[in-house]
């Protein structure tokens, strides 16, 4: 388990992240940071009969940039559904980031929607 120093607007929090993330965790891990970035976000739990095929976990906004983030483990595999919906969202101006690394995820954040 490592501990980081993560920056969001200019405050500092402390995260620890592990090496090899689950679904789950890398999930509480990016809610928790988008929460304390001041991200409006909605996590998406859609499952059963009616449930639309291939959208993501997160849709969000910060700062007027809208995006989705589909949360994987480190060795999760993107469903077709899933592929096809971010590459149409993005087609319509939408940021997506699927995120199996919280490292790689603040990067493409700061890179992306910062």
């Amino acid at each position: 388990m490592r501990q980081y120093d993560v920056m969001v607007d200019g405050r500092k929090y402390k995260m620890r992240i592990g090496n090899k993330m689950t679904e789950k965790e890398n999930r509480k891990l990016v809610t928790e940071f988008l929460a304390k970035a001041g991200a409006w976000f909605y996590y998406v739990h859609q499952h059963g009969y009616r449930a639309f095929k291939g959208i993501p976990d997160i849709a969000g906004s910060f700062h007027r940039k809208h995006f989705f983030l589909e949360i994987k483990s480190s060795d999760g595999r993107v469903r077709k559904e899933q592929q096809e919906f971010l590459l149409r969202a993005e087609a319509e101006g939408f940021h997506w980031y699927i995120v199996r690394d919280f490292d790689q995820f603040l990067k493409w954040w700061n890179k992306e929607i910062t």
